[in-house]
């Protein structure tokens, strides 16, 4: 698996997760965990999903400039980028 794609599933573990401990702590009207409530949706489902868009876009970014640097090369010099075998 791709590292977006496990950032991905992991960041929507850790925000229900997140959602699960908020509701348990409204039930029960003990906000004594509310910093480590906020550090675990903040940290953990807004960097870990910001980390997968990050990664998916490079990926693609990269990868589209590389095609098209090699055949913008091709169009120019007339021949292929693929070595000879």
């Amino acid at each position: 698996m791709k590292a977006s794609s496990l950032s991905f599933q992991a960041a929507v573990l850790l925000v229900v997760a997140g959602m699960i401990w908020g509701i348990v702590m409204a039930i029960s009207g003990d906000h004594a965990a509310m910093p480590a409530h906020a550090h675990l949706n903040l940290l953990g489902w807004v960097s870990l999903f910001l980390f997968g868009i990050f990664d998916h876009l490079a990926d693609m970014l990269l990868f589209g400039w590389l095609v098209y640097r090699r055949e913008a090369t091709e169009r120019v010099t007339g021949r292929t980028a693929m070595p000879a075998e």
